[in-house]
């Protein structure tokens, strides 16, 4: 929600290229983020199984795969997160309430 203030001063200014590529950056920085925190789940997803406290072996070698499952996850809910910001701003209210549903209800039970 921080983005709110830059995009709405680009808005009120008329000035559509510079929410593009704004709103391009921040793409891509949600995108870099999804992805490394994917990367860094699916490495340490042993370490984090333990954290939560997981010790009996069978059951925690499917909690790792859990794990590792649910961090592929995170490069699309970023990325849906963004789109949801971006259309409340530009007061799409439709869109961004079937972006909030994707990303609250649908995805979790997938």
């Amino acid at each position: 929600m921080a983005i709110v203030p830059i995009v709405d001063t680009f808005r009120g200014e008329g000035n559509t290229k510079a929410i593009r590529m704004f709103m391009h950056s921040s793409f891509m920085t949600l995108f870099l983020f999804g992805c490394v925190f994917c990367v860094l789940f699916c490495i340490f997803a042993q370490f984090i199984v333990r954290v939560l406290g997981v010790n009996l072996s069978d059951t925690e070698n499917l909690v790792v795969f859990a794990v590792r499952i649910t961090s592929v996850s995170f490069v699309f809910r970023s990325v849906l997160t963004l789109f949801f910001i971006y259309y409340l701003i530009i007061e799409k209210r439709l869109l961004a309430f079937l972006l909030c549903a994707m990303k609250d209800l649908i995805c979790p039970i997938l």
